[in-house]
C-alpha cells in the first residue's frame, strides 16, 4: 500500500483587483463587465507533500511563510495598485505562489516534493495546479 500525506495550509485570503482585457479572455462579449477593473477575494490553499507522519513541515510556521509569499507574489500589501496580476488567471496566480515559495520561503527540500496549489476567487471558482516532483 502507498501512503502520501500532505500538510495543508490555509485557506489564506488575499484581495487582488484584475481586469480581463478583450484581447486576452474573450469574455467581453459574453461578461462585459470583466473588461472593467473589479475586484476578488482569493481564496488560497497550499498542499505540500509530506516524508512521514511526524509533521514535517510545521503547519504554522508553513502558514506565515506561505502567506508571505502569495502577498510578495501579488505586488504587496496594497492590492488595488498591485504589478502586472491585473490580467492573470487563477493558474497564473498559483504558479506564481509557487515560484515564490520554491524560491523566497524558509521552507527547506520544497524543490522535491509535490505541491498543490488551489486558488478561489471569492471562494467558488478556480483553479487547482499540480506541481509534481
Amino acid at each position: 500500500m502507498h501512503i502520501k500525506r500532505w500538510a495543508k495550509i490555509g485557506p489564506i485570503q488575499h484581495g487582488l483587483v484584475h481586469r480581463w482585457k478583450e484581447s486576452e479572455g474573450g469574455t467581453i462579449d459574453s461578461f462585459p463587465f470583466l473588461g472593467n477593473r473589479h475586484c476578488h477575494m482569493l481564496e488560497v490553499t497550499v498542499w505540500i507533500e509530506q516524508n512521514h507522519n511526524q509533521r514535517d513541515i510545521e503547519y504554522l510556521f508553513a502558514d506565515g511563510e506561505i502567506r508571505a509569499a502569495i502577498t510578495f507574489a501579488l505586488g504587496g500589501t496594497h492590492y488595488y495598485t498591485g504589478r502586472d496580476q491585473q490580467n492573470w488567471s487563477c493558474e497564473k496566480i498559483a504558479e506564481e505562489i509557487y515560484r515564490r515559495i520554491i524560491d523566497y520561503t524558509r521552507l527547506t527540500d520544497l524543490k522535491n516534493r509535490d505541491i498543490t496549489i488551489e486558488v478561489l476567487e471569492d471562494g467558488r471558482n478556480g483553479a487547482v495546479v499540480e506541481f509534481l516532483t
